[in-house]
């Protein structure tokens, strides 16, 4: 119970963005677009012109809403899978997270001292939110490969039982067995006996005669 609500507990936080994403993208669009402008005038001051320009900001323009949409989907669907516990599916939360760090809530944009700190306190956060998602991560992997152990646990006790119980039937049928082969042993060796007596006794009546 308690590892579900802190599941809940940290998906709230997706979920209210994602409903405020999907309801109005407009200002969340115009942030991306703000701050991936920013990313650009990074990239090209430290000569990395081609990591700024994988996607154009005229192209990011026309296309900000959309984006924000299919993003804030995605926030529910991998929300809903943290709590059916589908393993890995939070590291996509991990990688959502990392992405927003570099183009969002980076500090290296901001010169203002207060700009700069604020930022920075964003990216603790989430780098904090990081670490939580590698440790759902972690633990439903673990939770998964027990499950998977204590499977085949149960098909080798099953396994084992029957052969035990194959053996335990060979064992009463040689027993069985061995009784039968006795039985007629003694059987026989009765019959003989009687034959060997009816003889004698029948040579006796002859020297008598």
């Amino acid at each position: 119970m308690c590892k579900f609500l802190g599941k809940l507990l940290f998906v709230l936080i997706f979920l209210g963005s994602a409903v405020k994403k999907i309801q109005d993208p407009t200002p969340f669009s115009n942030l991306l677009i703000d701050r991936y402008e920013r990313f650009q005038n990074l990239a090209t001051h430290y000569n990395m012109e081609s990591l700024g320009s994988f996607i154009s900001l005229d192209s990011l323009k026309i296309q900000a809403n959309q984006i924000n949409t299919v993003v804030g989907i995605g926030q529910i669907v991998i929300s809903l899978g943290i709590l059916l516990s589908v393993p890995y599916i939070s590291l996509f939360f991990g990688l959502f997270l990392i992405s927003t760090i570099v183009i969002i809530h980076n500090p290296l944009y901001f010169e203002d001292r207060d700009m700069f700190f604020s930022e920075l306190g964003h990216m603790v956060l989430e780098i904090g939110m990081i670490g939580i998602t590698f440790m759902f991560a972690a633990n439903e992997a673990h939770e998964h490969g027990n499950e998977g152990k204590k499977k085949k646990k149960k098909g080798k006790g099953k396994e084992k039982s029957g052969k035990n119980e194959e053996g335990k039937k060979e064992k009463k049928k040689k027993n069985e067995d061995g009784k039968k082969i006795k039985k007629d042993e003694t059987n026989d060796g009765g019959k003989k006996k009687k034959k060997k007596e009816e003889g004698e006794d029948a040579g006796k009546k002859k020297k008598k005669n």
